[in-house]
């Protein structure tokens, strides 16, 4: 029997532990003080069931070094004092859209919503929820700048999530060309949000150290030349008088502790403000920083191998559980063994030869071949064992996941050409190198979590160029498991397709059908069940019909999906 389409929603939420929605909505308002409190075109899908408590309210200023977020006394605000957990959280993000209007002129202001679940993991939930909130309520007030921008976004991304540490990348870009960088980072436990002296055991000694890295790897960017003499200093009294830290500028990856720069930013940046509206002080704005003399963002990484002394291990990159942004060309150190050591952890200082015992892994990409014909060599090397490939595509994004279970799992993706993507997964447990995947024409979403992460595809059906799925890494035998659900960019893209003869569908449990010029956006894909979920443009209905694939070709009843709509792809 045919189920509604709720009912059927309802089976695979019960299946699936992690679903993906990659759902961006678009709602017009008129009049210049109005927000964007009206339902998304269509309902929302959860990315991650197991959500976290209930909502909590808005807080009502940037958190300080002394914030702890948790009503809760008997929880330690410590996080040295707490146990490791042999787990790590689950990550959601959500992106959402909205639209502004006031006297012809329109303003998109674009953010991410952001959630954690997992047991063990509720003081941590609630404290990414209210900075997240927050965050939100702060660019949605900015709608008032209609007219001097066309675009405000607050996009975040997860760099490191383990059971020591929740490290966020977060980009605020005013579409004029101002970006703003800043790091948000959550002890797992306490939930307490880190300043820079709460992963250190010897702040001083970090400082210098940092200082001499950075100044060194800054000397080997892209137009150094260009710095003007004396820019040293600049970069030894940032680091010295706790400006970075203090707002932010750092944020935790799998190799070390990354600073973050932004083209012309000001060092004394509390918040987002349009730059039309920027009143520097002027004592502040006749001291600027190194990162004004040069091009773009700018990220310096201070290599956990470097520090190893002055952090705390817990902070020291993955420790047991997790999944942490990989940089390429850098010596990432972890340790590969399927027997990782859980409980309590000992923040006595690391040592060189604590550091020597742990595996190393690098990837490598080396141009080859012609100029009319690059090939790009990437080597992967795990202590003294190399596996090496050539492609035409390049590097996009590569993660370091680290499972429950104590496997281990480089995830990286390349790109060439409109679409020409593909996704990789290897084995490293051990320290072997073994490839369990290559999915062409599949790149890497975010939220990447330790044993799941979200591809977009290149799939062009009902109208839609891409299709989002959440893949799990099977437990016992380390491949993916393909999923039920497949999720279109159709909303995102304000994609239509109308009906050019009549189509029979469920709407609501009910049989019925849907006449010729009916305008439908189809949102969903359940292959396993050969159902296609849709919303109907003109009365606001959901439903759905069924559909089966042959040859990689989609049918509705015998007939190619064209027999039956009127698609423009990619309208």
């Amino acid at each position: 029997m045919k189920t509604s389409r709720q009912n059927d929603k309802n089976l695979t939420r019960l299946l699936v532990q992690i679903i993906m929605l990659l759902i961006i909505s678009a709602v017009s308002l008129t009049g210049c003080n109005n927000t964007t409190d009206n339902e998304t075109l269509s309902e929302t899908v959860e990315v991650d069931l197991r959500q976290a408590n209930e909502p909590v309210e808005f807080i009502d200023s940037e958190v300080t070094a002394t914030d702890n977020f948790m009503e809760d006394k008997n929880v330690s605000m410590q996080p040295y004092q707490t146990a490791i957990p042999c787990s790590s959280p689950i990550l959601t993000i959500e992106t959402s859209v909205r639209e502004h209007f006031c006297d012809g002129e329109i303003l998109n202001i674009r953010y991410d919503e952001i959630s954690i679940s997992g047991d063990g993991f509720e003081a941590v939930a609630q404290a990414v929820s209210k900075w997240n909130k927050q965050d939100i309520e702060q660019i949605e007030k900015l709608k008032d700048y209609v007219g001097y921008t066309n675009e405000l976004s607050s996009i975040v991304d997860c760099n490191r999530i383990d059971n020591s540490v929740i490290s966020f990348k977060q980009r605020w870009h005013e579409y004029d060309g101002f970006t703003y960088y800043r790091g948000i980072n959550f002890d797992v436990i306490s939930g307490k949000k880190l300043l820079l002296a709460d992963i250190l055991v010897d702040e001083e000694g970090f400082n210098k150290k940092a200082i001499e890295i950075a100044v060194e790897r800054l000397q080997k960017i892209p137009d150094a030349d260009k710095l003007p003499s004396g820019y040293e200093d600049d970069v030894a009294y940032d680091f010295t008088n706790g400006i970075l830290d203090s707002k932010n500028k750092w944020y935790l990856d799998a190799y070390g502790i990354v600073y973050s720069y932004s083209n012309f930013e000001d060092t004394i940046w509390h918040g987002y403000i349009p730059n039309y509206h920027e009143d520097i002080p002027e004592a502040d704005d006749e001291r600027t920083v190194v990162n004004s003399y040069l091009p773009g963002n700018i990220a310096v990484t201070i290599p956990y191998e470097d520090v190893a002394e002055y952090i705390k291990p817990a902070y020291c990159g993955i420790q047991n559980v997790g999944a942490a942004k990989f940089s390429v060309n850098e010596t990432v150190h972890v340790n590969l063994s399927n027997k990782r050591v859980y409980g309590k952890t000992s923040y006595e200082k690391s040592s060189d030869a604590e550091l020597i015992a742990l595996d190393t892994i690098l990837i490598t990409i080396d141009e080859t071949g012609s100029e009319e014909n690059i090939i790009n060599k990437i080597s992967i090397t795990i202590n003294n064992r190399k596996e090496t490939f050539e492609t035409e595509a390049w590097m996009r994004d590569a993660y370091l996941l680290c499972q429950e279970n104590g496997s281990t799992y480089l995830l990286f993706d390349t790109t060439f050409a409109d679409h020409d993507d593909t996704t990789y997964l290897y084995d490293i447990t051990n320290g072997g190198i073994t490839k369990n995947e290559e999915l062409r024409f599949a790149r890497i979403i975010k939220p990447i979590n330790a044993n799941s992460f979200v591809l977009q595809e290149y799939m062009t059906v009902f109208g839609t160029y891409f299709c989002y799925a959440t893949y799990m890494i099977d437990e016992s035998t380390g491949k993916l498991l393909y999923p039920e659900m497949y999720y279109t960019d159709a909303e995102y893209n304000n994609i239509t397709i109308t009906l050019i003869r009549e189509l029979p569908v469920v709407i609501y449990g009910e049989e019925t059908t849907l006449p010729p010029g009916t305008p439908l956006q189809v949102t969903a894909l359940n292959n396993s069940s050969g159902t296609a979920y849709f919303y109907e443009l003109n009365d606001g209905l959901e439903g759905e019909f069924y559909y089966t694939i042959d040859d990689w070709t989609i049918r509705i009843d015998g007939f190619e999906e064209s027999f039956y709509f009127d698609l423009k792809y990619g309208g």
